[in-house]
């Protein structure tokens, strides 16, 4: 199966509308954008069924504690596919990664994990589709 795994760091993950949601969308937009450049991808088509996975790296325990996963992985995944549900106005940083509505994602993996530092803190992402 086809995939591509990339991470984002020196970001703090944003939950959907909370702190600077879109300064943390254009740090993973960025960090997709040059994954994908580098990677040789087979295109996947509309029908396609991906496999998403999310790992939040969080440097505040009482923040990560805080911070919902749903409410993590719903700014990630607007930007890494399109979405034709936001709650909010589209974003420039939408289906940065894949140009397919993100309803295609059939299994999410979530899962947020306390790091030391600044440097640290990010997302580690990996997508399989077949």
């Amino acid at each position: 199966m086809p995939e591509i795994a990339f991470a984002v760091r020196k970001a703090k993950p944003c939950p959907q509308q909370g702190c600077s949601e879109e300064a943390w969308r254009e740090a993973l937009a960025k960090a997709a954008q040059r994954a994908r450049e580098q990677a040789a991808l087979t295109e996947p088509t509309a029908s396609t069924r991906f496999t998403l996975r999310l790992r939040f790296r969080m440097r505040e325990s009482a923040r990560a504690q805080a911070s919902d996963l749903d409410n993590l992985a719903k700014p990630a995944m607007d930007t890494l596919f399109l979405s034709g549900h936001t709650q909010k106005p589209k974003s420039r940083f939408s289906g940065v990664l894949f140009r397919i509505d993100d309803a295609q994602v059939f299994r999410l993996q979530l899962e947020k994990t306390q790091v030391c530092s600044a440097d640290e803190e990010g997302v580690d992402v990996r997508v399989v589709w077949q």
